[in-house]
C-alpha cells in the first residue's frame, strides 16, 4: 500500500487517499479519506489545538439529515466518540458527486509528540472525508438564562457543567444585548442507555424565526448528572447564532422530546 505523507507545521499525516472538493465552482478544498478498512492517522506536537473538519458523499435515500460516528484515539489508548448530524450541502461537490455540509470538532493536543488515528465506526456512506486546520476553540462567556428555569450539574471530564432545563409547554425566554455571538450547547435527559430522539429547537427573536436546529440525541458514554441517577445526559449538540445590535428577545421552543438542557455563551 502506498502512503502519503502530508507536512503541515507540527502535524504529519499519514493516509492513503485524499480528496479534492470544489466549493461553488471557484473554491477548492482538499479533504483526507477515511473507510472503515483505512482510519486516518497522524502524528502532532503539542501544545495546540487542532479543528478537524468532516463531510460524507449524500445520496438521495438519506432523506433530510444523516448521521454519521467516529471513534477518535489517542496514543493507542484514549478513545473519544464523536457522532455527527448533517445535512446536504448546496455547493459542495467531489467529482461531481454532492456531499455533506461540513461538521467540525475540537482537539486539544498536550504537550509532548502524540499518535492520533480517527476510524469510521458507522456512517451511512462508505467513505467520510476529513480535513484538519491548526485552529483554537473561540473564548466565550457563560450566561444564564435568568429565574425560573432548574440548573442541573453534568460530570464532563471531570468538569462540572451546568445546564438550565426547559420544556414543550414552558420554552426558554430571555433578553440579550447584540451584536453577540451566542452558542448553544444542548443535552436531552435520557431514561435509558438505549433510548434516542430526533428533536428540533427553534429559537425566535422578537417573534421571528431566527434558527431552527435538528439534532439526534443518545445517551452519553462519558457524562452523568451530579445529583440524579434516573436519567441520562445525551452526547452535546452545538449551534450558534448571530444577533443584531440592540435588545434581542430570543425564545428556545423544543420539539421531539418532552424537555431538554441548555447551555448559553457568548463569545467574548
Amino acid at each position: 500500500m502506498i502512503f502519503i505523507v502530508l507536512i503541515f507545521a507540527q502535524l504529519s499525516i499519514t493516509n492513503p487517499h485524499k480528496a479534492v472538493i470544489k466549493i461553488q465552482t471557484a473554491v477548492k478544498d482538499t479533504y483526507l479519506l477515511i473507510t472503515k478498512s483505512s482510519p486516518l492517522t497522524f502524528e502532532i506536537t503539542g501544545p495546540t489545538w487542532i479543528r478537524i473538519y468532516t463531510r460524507i458523499p449524500w445520496k438521495k435515500e438519506f432523506g433530510k439529515t444523516a448521521q454519521y460516528k467516529l471513534i477518535l484515539v489517542k496514543d493507542d489508548t484514549d478513545e473519544k466518540f464523536i457522532t455527527k448530524l448533517t445535512e446536504l450541502s448546496k455547493n459542495a461537490y467531489l467529482n461531481g458527486i454532492r456531499v455533506s455540509k461540513w461538521r467540525s470538532f475540537y482537539v486539544n493536543i498536550p504537550d509532548g509528540k502524540h499518535k492520533y488515528e480517527i476510524y469510521l465506526w458507522k456512517a451511512p456512506a462508505d467513505t467520510v472525508l476529513a480535513k484538519i486546520n491548526f485552529e483554537a476553540p473561540k473564548n466565550y462567556k457563560e450566561i444564564t438564562p435568568g429565574a425560573g428555569y432548574r440548573q442541573l450539574e453534568i460530570i464532563e471530564n471531570e468538569r462540572m457543567i451546568k445546564y438550565y432545563r426547559f420544556d414543550t409547554k414552558n420554552p426558554l425566554k430571555m433578553k440579550i444585548e447584540g451584536p453577540a455571538k451566542l452558542k448553544i450547547s444542548v443535552r436531552i435527559p435520557l431514561k435509558s442507555g438505549n433510548e434516542q430522539a430526533t428533536c428540533t429547537i427553534t429559537v425566535t427573536n422578537n417573534g421571528k424565526t431566527l434558527k431552527e436546529f435538528t439534532f439526534i440525541a443518545t445517551p452519553s458514554d462519558v457524562c452523568q448528572f451530579k445529583d440524579t441517577k434516573d436519567e441520562i445526559p445525551s452526547r452535546v449538540s452545538h449551534f450558534t447564532i448571530n444577533l443584531r445590535k440592540g435588545v434581542n428577545n430570543l425564545e428556545f421552543n423544543l420539539r421531539g422530546t418532552e424537555s431538554a438542557l441548555i447551555r448559553l455563551q457568548v463569545q467574548q
